[in-house]
């Protein structure tokens, strides 16, 4: 990594701006087949020219600036332009938010039954790319599979050494990293379980980043709420989570990273919204900023309504602006 001051400064003045004032990060960075997917949930034709209109509907929709700091993006994006010739991405840095770009190329077996992300044989590569030149963030993500005695020491170890050295490839190149260590939510464990993991994950994950010189005020981290798993017979409350995600934060996370984020892994728009403002509300001495990186709970219902007809847009920007300021308003502990 270059250790020049400025490029360092500039690496944490990026982290910072993304959530400030409250704001959130969109994370629509999914492939064309895993869109196809939730397109399909709709009876929406999945074409280059439906993903590109969803997207343009999103990203032009009024006062997207006030609620999102930043926008995650599929390489797709990057290349794709209005009927207007103007580039989606540029949309967005017109409203002065950043935007990003998903780095792993996703999953593959560990061992008996776990995930390892890869991507790393030619980051350096990809991540000089002229058409990612606008970005000022990536995103790697990491898949933690959880029981009672999942994930193994290996497993963390693995893929923490792996966010660690796409941290620094990050770094290297001017981009700040959120490294993205999911505890996924299926499985049938506790809530306490879920809070061991996660702080195990943490700690190797803040160990891994400091060993491969990672600038740590100029990273943000992407987590999963602790909660019980979908299979477990106990619903916690709101309250509960957000207790035991703030203790899985406060015994493991440096006052030294800027900002935290969540994602709403599979959770409901309503979970995943009262969560955060749980989190939120609750009196601590918290050092960085608490904000969310949705995907799901921002996008569904807009997708929905929107059906890939043109006639809908308007109604599915307004529900999508409503959703967004929901959890602007959650970041306030509102």
């Amino acid at each position: 990594m270059d250790k020049n001051s400025d490029n360092l400064l500039k690496l944490g003045a990026n982290a910072k701006r993304i959530l400030e004032n409250y704001k959130g990060i969109l994370a629509v960075d999914e492939s064309p087949n895993s869109i196809g997917e939730k397109f399909k949930k709709f009876n929406i034709e999945n074409t280059e020219e439906n993903r590109k209109n969803f997207r343009e509907l999103l990203f032009t929709s009024d006062h997207l600036e006030k609620y999102i700091g930043g926008v995650i993006l599929n390489e797709e994006t990057f290349s794709q332009k209005t009927n207007k010739d103007e580039s989606l991405v540029d949309i967005l840095l017109n409203k002065n938010i950043d935007v990003g770009i998903k780095l792993d190329k996703g999953l593959q077996d560990f061992e008996d039954n776990e995930k390892i992300s890869v991507g790393l044989e030619d980051l350096e590569n990809r991540i000089q790319n002229p058409l990612f030149e606008k970005a000022t963030f990536a995103k790697w993500r990491s898949l933690f599979l959880a029981s009672k005695d999942l994930p193994t020491i290996s497993c963390i170890d693995e893929n923490c050494q792996t966010l660690a050295k796409y941290a620094s490839i990050c770094q290297k190149y001017g981009k700040v990293p959120i490294v993205e260590p999911e505890l996924y939510f299926n499985g049938n464990y506790h809530i306490d379980d879920a809070k061991r993991h996660t702080k195990s994950i943490l700690s190797h994950l803040l160990r891994y980043l400091n060993d491969a010189d990672v600038y740590i005020p100029g990273i943000l981290i992407k987590m999963g709420y602790v909660t019980q798993g979908t299979d477990s017979e106990v619903k916690n409350s709101y309250n509960e989570i957000g207790m035991a995600t703030l203790e899985g934060m406060i015994s493991t996370i440096p006052c030294g990273v800027p900002g935290i984020v969540f994602l709403s892994g599979g959770h409901t728009e309503e979970d995943a919204i009262g969560y955060l403002r749980s989190v939120n509300s609750l009196r601590a001495f918290k050092t960085w900023d608490i904000s969310f990186s949705y995907g799901r709970t921002l996008t569904d219902r807009p997708m929905e309504i929107w059906n890939g007809k043109e006639t809908n847009k308007m109604k599915a920007q307004s529900t999508f602006i409503e959703i967004a300021e929901k959890c602007y308003l959650a970041n306030q502990g509102k």
